[in-house]
Order: structure tokens, then C-alpha cells, then sequence
């Protein structure tokens, strides 16, 4: 039994001694990496999640400690209240732009017509609540029942305040975001008039529908009403309207968190192969043309289609929404009525004989040159897998602007007129960057026709549909660019080609049964390098048309009279050109060889030629008995003028050597006195359609 003591005692002194020594390499244990065999690992993954265990290695603190969860939910959906806000001067700094609806509320039947407006503002967020913005607009519309027009300028300043922050949290990438506007104002009407007075100032209120598109863009339908002061006869005034807008954020408006939450979800290559994970926001131009159809005809006349043609450059703001700029003519026929010939002088016509001429069918057409800007809306966009070299896609056009209206009636008509626009906008990808697209559109334009001798006016509306068939190009930043192969020069780099096609003149009437006019083309171009080259080119016309021409017929016995016949006209025209021409698509998104299909544009000056006329007199002409036609005197226009022409040229690339063109361009002169057309800026326009070929040396 002490030998049992004594050994007792011994072991415990030996744990004294040892100690610290012990405690010193357990700690040192402690901070090894440790390698956990494959059987224990599993068994720890089996481990119920709710079971307590030990993470910590170096201390036994509970750094968790008084972590209030509650703070991050609200109805069990998560609170982004630890997303950083960054307070840079430039950040959360962004413009906006767009276009809108505006109705005053008028009293003793003096109310305006609703305005189109268009507005610019400069924004800035200054935390995750509130926004500020200054805001710069203009506006036009019509005082019914009167001749005079009315157009303001106006400003305002909003404080905009974030309901969905407010209740659900800071989360910039939100699809919705609903906010409140309060906001001042000032107008200034600088229409002539006593209806409405030139200053005014302005309280309104509204609702903020913000939809989000991408980092930097954003989409907002912003429905409002307010009240203004000294309003027509009253001190105070009533309006209301919406605004169609785009924000786009100087620098990405996400948060850090944010940022890497969203791109996390996006596919590596929903982009580019270089850049994995990122937004493109190209820049673009397009050119189309197609039929227009106007179904207003009056009078029972019946309606034919017209033509339009649309140049337009723009940029996507992000992957689903884009601003796009449109300048367009516009023609479609007004109506057609039955225009008499021969002579209109009844007695005369009896004393001399002269038979009835039969009348001739007119058509009369409007013309609209229109300027105007479109929100285009894609739906694809808004999915984190969207990639610009999808096949095809398509998009939703809303949009308005302003314009001129030629319209040939009795009296002819020469207004401003405004419009709203929308459409769907289909695509298919050519190659890189390079899409052919179809636009079916509708058009609203609403104008004014003034009385004669009364200052009373009556406003017009018409409806417009239109089919737009074209090219869209967009532009490709070099960090976005496929690797370029090496440029291998032609040994001779000129190209040679030839074409023919149709043929359109801008007019504001026409009569019915002329020929179909053609054209044909030859070009011989030299290339400096995978972009430029210099361009010439000869373009025959020929233009055929029926108008009404005086004409004299005369007898045996010297007798003669005059009047007035049908003829059917033709000229031919000559354009030789010199050009300077870009390869577009090795421009916007570099080179990548001979690719199946690329755009080529070109620009420079032309000389208009004049080669032939000749007048035949339709054979309905009837002429007295005894009687026969005298040949006309019918002094041409030779001399050449001088212009400007430009154009698009589609290649398929079918062959090494051989490829198909399609070359829609656009001649324009100083105003011939002899081809009947619109009087545009004292300029005539020829729109041709060329379908050829094109073979490289």
C-alpha cells in the first residue's frame, strides 16, 4: 500500500514538471496546418448543420457574439444594408434623356393640344435614399381653334426619393424600382399670342418607375401631374403627362457586393473570349428603306404605297435598352383625282373644233422629312446570358419627334408637324457585328391647317405604316476584338463591278401610266489598306414619267390652235462620281479576314449629267378634224451640275474573287428646273437600288 502511494506521488510530480512544456507544443499543434484523413472528413460532412462545433483555432472568443440577424431580413428576404455606397463627386452621377407626353388643362375653350416634348437631365445620387436632378425641356403643340402654334422651354428640380429602398432594402441591380418626385419649375413660352403668358412657374408630383437594364443603364416610365401659375385667363393652371426616359450612369452604379453577386451568375463567355463576365456597350449605325403606306386617302380616292428612306446612328446603354437618332423621308400618296386636259376654254373649244381631251388620273403625295429619337428595348437584354453574337434577336421600338410636312391638296401644304412612333425591330446576324434587320412600324403625325382670311385653324392627324428593310453596324471596342490575322495585301488591289437596279424621285405628284424607271452602274475601286479606298463611278438613269405639255395643231390652210395634251417624258441622266470608301465592318469591329458578308460605305461628289430627253404624245390625244400635230419646241436642260452622292455597299463574299453587291446610294443636286420633284433646301434627290457584282484583281 505506500509503494502504491510512493508511485502516486511521483507520477504527479512528473505532470508539474512537464507542464509547461506540454501546454507550450499543444499550442504549437495548434497553428500546424493539419491533414484530416479522408474517412474523418466524411464523417464530419455527415455532421447535422445545427450541431454545435468549435471553429475557432487560436482563441476561444466568440466573435459572433450580440450579431443581431434580424437587421438583414424583413419578411424572411434578405437586406442589402452591408453593401458599400461609394461618396466619390463622380459617382452615382448620370444623365438622362427622352422624350414625353405634356397636356395643360385650359379654360373658356382655350386648351392646348398635347405636347411632344423632349428633355435633358443631369442627376446625382447622393446616397441610397435620395437623388437630385436638374432638368432642361422643350415642348411643342397647337392652341385649338387657332393659327398660332406654341412652344415652350422649360426647367425644373426634383428630389427623388426610393420607396423600394426604403422598405425593401439598398439593391441597385433591382429589376423595379419605385420612387417618389417632388419638384419645382419654370416655363417660358416663346410662342406669339395672348392665349397663354410668356413666364410661369410650376409645382408638380409624380411617380418614378425605374427599370433596371444594366450597370450604367437604366429605363423610367415617370408619370406626373402638377399646377402652374398664370395659366391662359386664370392665376392657376392645371397639367399632367409621362415621360419615356433613359439614365445612363457615368461609372457603374452597382456596388462592389453587387457587382460580384451579379456577375457571378454570368456565364464566362456571355460576352467576349477576352473578356469574360463583362457588359459591351456599342455604338451603332443603321440605313434602311422600305414602303410606306398612308390608308387617310380622301374623297373616296383610293391609296397606293409609298416610300421611305431612315439614317440613324445610336448606342445600347446596356445589353437592353438603347437611344437611337433618326433623320427620314417619307413619301405616300395623298389621294387621286381626275385632272382635265385639252382646253378648259368651252366657247373657244366649240368655234375652233377642238374635240374633249380625256382627263388623266393624278396622284398626289405627302412628303415628311422627320427627325426624331426611339427607345429601343430589348427583351433579351435583361437576361445575365445575353451575348451580341446570338444569331438573332429583336427589339421593341417607342419614340417620337418632329418634322416638315409637304402635302399636295388643292393648296399646298407646308407645315411643322410632330409624332410618336413605335414598332418591332427583328434582326438576324450577317457576321460580327453586322445584322440585317426588318421594321415593321406605325407612325402618328399630327399637324394644323389653317383658314384662309380667318385666324382660325383645325388640327390634323395622320396614320403612317411602314415596313423598313435594312443594315446595322456596330462598333466593337479593342479590348473586345477577337485576335486580327495578319493583313496579306492583294497583289493588285483594285476591284472592278457592275449593277443595275431601280430608280426613285421624291415628287409631290405624279399621273398614272408611266414606265418603271431603271439604272444601271460600273465602278473600279483601289484599296490602301484593309480600310480605305478610293472609289469612281458612272451611274446611267433613266426616268420615265406622264405630264401634261402644251402643244399646237394646225391644218391645210395655215390654221393652228393650241391646247393641252397627255406625253409621256423620258430623260436619262448620268452621274459620275469620286469617292472615298471605308470598309465598315474592319472599321467598328476590326479585321478578321474575308468574312461571308461586310458592309462597305462611301461618300464623295458627283456631276449629273444630262443625256437625252424625249416627249411622245400618248395616242388618246384627239385633235380636230383635218388637223395634225406641229412638233414641240422643247428647249432640255444640258447643263451639268454639280453634287454630292453616298452610299452602302453589301458584299457576299461568294467566291476567292467573286462576291454579290447590293448598293443602295443617294445622288443629290442643286434644283433642276426640268425633272418635277420636292424642293428640299433648293435640293433634289435621286435614290437608287443596285443589285451586282464585284470581282477583286
Amino acid at each position: 500500500m505506500k509503494k502504491k502511494n510512493n508511485n502516486i506521488r511521483l507520477y504527479t510530480l512528473a505532470l508539474t514538471l512537464m507542464g509547461p512544456l506540454a501546454l507550450q507544443a499543444t499550442e504549437r499543434l495548434s497553428t500546424e496546418p493539419t491533414t484530416v484523413p479522408a474517412a474523418v472528413a466524411d464523417s464530419l460532412a455527415d455532421l447535422d448543420d445545427d450541431e454545435p462545433t468549435d471553429t475557432t483555432t487560436k482563441t476561444r472568443r466568440n466573435l459572433a457574439k450580440e450579431f443581431n440577424a434580424l437587421k438583414y431580413i424583413m419578411e424572411r428576404r434578405y437586406r442589402n444594408y452591408g453593401d458599400q455606397f461609394t461618396r466619390h463627386w463622380d459617382d452615382h452621377l448620370f444623365l438622362e434623356f427622352g422624350a414625353g407626353y405634356h397636356q395643360d388643362v385650359g379654360y373658356d375653350h382655350r386648351n392646348l393640344s398635347p405636347l411632344t416634348t423632349a428633355h435633358l437631365s443631369l442627376g446625382k445620387q447622393f446616397n441610397r435614399l435620395h437623388t437630385a436632378r436638374l432638368t432642361f425641356g422643350a415642348g411643342f403643340g397647337y392652341y385649338a381653334g387657332n393659327k398660332t402654334t406654341y412652344s415652350r422651354l422649360a426647367a425644373s428640380a426634383d428630389w427623388i426619393f426610393s420607396l423600394s429602398t426604403y422598405i425593401d432594402g439598398y439593391h441597385p441591380s433591382r429589376l423595379l424600382d419605385v420612387s417618389t418626385v417632388l419638384g419645382l419649375g419654370y416655363r417660358y413660352n416663346t410662342s406669339k399670342g395672348n392665349y397663354a403668358r410668356r413666364h410661369s412657374k410650376e409645382i408638380h408630383a409624380g411617380l418614378q418607375l425605374r427599370f433596371f437594364t444594366g450597370p450604367q443603364g437604366y429605363l423610367t416610365v415617370e408619370p406626373y401631374a402638377g399646377v402652374s401659375s398664370r395659366a391662359f385667363a386664370r392665376k392657376f393652371g392645371a397639367f399632367y403627362g409621362a415621360n419615356l426616359s433613359m439614365i445612363y450612369y457615368i461609372h457603374n452604379n452597382l456596388s462592389i457586393e453587387e457587382r460580384l453577386r451579379y456577375m457571378k451568375n454570368r456565364p464566362a463567355v456571355a460576352d467576349s473570349i477576352l473578356k469574360p463576365a463583362t457588359w459591351r456597350t456599342p455604338w451603332f449605325g443603321e440605313v434602311s428603306g422600305g414602303m410606306a403606306f398612308f390608308p387617310g386617302g380622301t374623297d373616296g380616292g383610293k391609296t397606293k404605297p409609298g416610300h421611305t428612306t431612315t439614317l440613324s446612328v445610336g448606342r445600347w446603354l446596356s445589353p437592353a435598352i438603347a437611344l437611337r437618332l433618326n433623320a427620314s423621308l417619307t413619301t405616300t400618296t395623298w389621294q387621286q383625282e381626275l385632272r382635265e386636259m385639252g382646253e378648259t376654254d368651252a366657247d373657244r373649244r366649240i368655234e375652233k373644233g377642238i374635240p374633249e381631251q380625256p382627263g388623266a388620273l393624278y396622284d398626289l403625295h405627302n412628303l415628311n422629312a422627320d427627325a426624331g429619337a426611339e427607345a429601343l428595348i430589348n427583351p433579351f437584354g435583361f437576361s445575365p446570358r445575353f451575348s451580341w453574337d446570338r444569331p438573332f434577336g429583336l427589339s421593341i421600338v417607342l419614340g417620337g419627334g418632329i418634322g416638315w410636312l409637304m402635302k399636295s391638296q388643292k393648296e399646298r401644304l407646308r407645315t411643322v408637324s410632330t409624332f410618336y412612333t413605335g414598332g418591332l425591330h427583328l434582326w438576324y446576324r450577317l457576321s460580327d457585328d453586322l445584322q440585317f434587320f426588318v421594321e415593321p412600324r406605325y407612325t402618328n403625325y399630327n399637324y394644323k391647317i389653317p383658314y384662309r382670311n380667318i385666324s382660325k385653324a383645325r388640327r390634323f392627324s395622320d396614320d403612317v405604316f411602314s415596313v423598313h428593310v435594312g443594315l446595322t453596324a456596330y462598333t466593337r471596342g479593342h479590348s473586345f476584338r477577337r485576335p486580327s490575322p495578319a493583313y496579306e495585301p492583294s497583289r493588285i488591289p483594285v476591284s472592278v463591278g457592275a449593277g443595275g437596279g431601280t430608280s426613285l424621285l421624291f415628287t409631290r405628284g405624279s399621273y398614272e401610266g408611266g414606265s418603271m424607271d431603271y439604272n444601271f452602274n460600273a465602278f473600279a475601286e483601289y484599296h490602301f489598306d484593309r480600310i480605305s479606298s478610293a472609289r469612281v463611278a458612272f451611274e446611267y438613269l433613266s426616268l420615265h414619267g406622264m405630264a401634261p405639255l402644251r402643244y399646237t395643231a394646225a391644218n391645210a390652210l395655215g390654221d393652228t390652235y393650241t391646247t393641252t395634251g397627255l406625253f409621256r417624258h423620258a430623260y436619262s441622266r448620268g452621274f459620275l462620281s469620286l469617292n472615298y470608301l471605308f470598309n465598315v465592318s474592319n472599321l467598328f469591329s476590326g479585321y478578321q479576314g474575308r468574312r461571308l458578308f461586310e458592309a462597305e460605305m462611301f461618300i464623295g461628289p458627283t456631276l449629273m449629267l444630262a443625256m437625252s430627253d424625249s416627249h411622245e404624245a400618248e395616242p388618246s390625244i384627239q385633235l380636230a378634224e383635218g388637223y395634225a400635230m406641229q412638233p414641240l419646241v422643247y428647249q432640255g436642260y444640258t447643263k451639268p451640275l454639280l453634287g454630292a452622292n453616298a452610299g452602302i455597299k453589301l458584299k457576299a463574299n461568294v467566291a476567292r474573287h467573286l462576291a454579290v453587291t447590293l448598293t443602295p446610294q443617294l445622288h443629290v443636286v442643286r434644283v433642276n428646273p426640268q425633272l418635277t420633284g420636292i424642293d428640299l433646301l433648293k435640293l433634289r434627290a435621286f435614290q437608287t437600288l443596285d443589285l451586282g457584282v464585284q470581282y477583286d484583281l
